[in-house]
């Protein structure tokens, strides 16, 4: 699952400083306030970008790594404090991604970039009672145009791999109408040596489209003459509606499952159990080792 993210990420970023790209996309004024895992990750695909990135950390052995990895401005200093915003340009950003590992944090620095007219706000918010009651309580009240909660979304890709018993990936578009799901072929795959061309002149009832192989660790981008090996990790792209029959065709078989063990009670364990229970006909098992979880 992360091995396909990480491509699809690459992809994009090589299209993205394409020529014909940087000329339709706005050149953006970002500030990515926290650099953990996640920033770092961010920084380093949009500081190879054509955006404008300033980031904010208060560890000052990150704002060295930073400095010395990403062809971008890092500034040691607190990513609330209006004085640190201004110098990382706050005045004129886009864009304000707060990604500290304090939802209080990355509330206040939205607040702060709200009343700079920062159009675009991003906060990471891992507590789950901030989305509990969004009738009478909205993150956007507080200046947060998008939150991100990482360990549901976690849960959410576990949950779609659980639906598609038979996928490695699963990634979603278009409101679930379309999905990406990613298929490792078997030896007995009736589409083995048989080239694009012909499995598609075979397989005729959904409309589908392979969009990439991963063979002996290289990505290949398919034509009509490339082949399917033994082992093969395919990614395909189709409707929704019509993935299973295109897992059936493909020779995997999309078993239902009936009965789940969840190892770990902690956020992620605890989200796709909840996220499980909405689902009929499962038996979900929760083993946790913290009483107190």
């Amino acid at each position: 699952m992360r091995s396909w993210r990480l491509r699809g990420e690459k992809m994009e970023n090589d299209y993205s400083i394409t020529n014909n790209f940087n000329r339709t996309v706005k050149c953006l004024n970002i500030i990515i306030v926290g650099l953990g895992r996640v920033g770092m990750h961010l920084a380093k695909i949009l500081s190879s970008d054509i955006h404008n990135v300033v980031a904010v950390e208060i560890n000052e052995t990150k704002v060295k790594h930073a400095q010395e990895s990403f062809d971008m401005t890092v500034i040691n200093g607190y990513g609330v404090d209006y004085h640190t915003l201004e110098r990382a340009g706050i005045k004129d950003a886009d864009m304000l991604i707060a990604l500290t590992s304090l939802d209080e944090i990355n509330i206040v620095a939205c607040q702060i970039a709200a009343r700079y007219g920062v159009k675009q706000k991003i906060a990471r918010i891992r507590n789950p009672h901030f989305y509990e009651n969004p009738d009478s309580f909205t993150l956007k009240e507080w200046g947060i145009d998008t939150a991100i909660q990482p360990e549901l979304e976690t849960a959410k890709e576990i949950v779609l791999l659980i639906k598609r018993s038979a996928a490695t990936d699963v990634i979603q578009f278009a409101d679930e109408r379309i999905q990406v799901i990613g298929i490792r072929l078997d030896p007995g795959s009736p589409v083995l040596y048989k080239t694009m061309e012909i499995i598609t002149q075979e397989f005729r009832e959904h409309t589908f489209r392979v969009v990439a192989i991963v063979r002996n660790n290289r990505t290949i981008i398919p034509t009509g003459s490339d082949t399917f090996m033994p082992r093969d990790q395919i990614f395909i792209i189709a409707e929704t509606t019509a993935i299973p029959k295109i897992v059936e065709f493909m020779g995997k078989s999309n078993e239902k499952l009936e009965q789940i063990i969840i190892l770990g009670g902690g956020k992620v364990g605890r989200a796709t159990a909840h996220l499980l229970e909405q689902e009929k006909d499962l038996e979900i098992k929760l083993i946790e080792s913290n009483p107190e979880k």
